[in-house]
């Protein structure tokens, strides 16, 4: 799926908040790999991605996050 595509489907289904910016530097940082570039006659190749390997980078990102108590 494509990037927007992913955010929106975990919102809908995992209640997962994601931005824009979160996924971006996820994917710089080189927690988050592509899948596959889907080339299209317009534009730039859309890079595709797993719903579940966002939410497995969602998670582990919010856990580090959290403060032990």
């Amino acid at each position: 799926m494509p990037p927007r595509h992913v955010r929106e489907y975990l919102q809908k289904k995992a209640k997962a908040f994601i931005l824009k910016k979160d996924f971006e530097n996820w994917v710089q940082m080189g927690r988050l790999a592509y899948v596959l570039d889907r080339v299209t006659t317009e534009g730039q190749a859309q890079r595709i991605y797993f719903p579940g390997d966002v939410l497995e980078v969602f998670q582990d990102m919010r856990g580090r996050r959290r403060i032990p108590t």
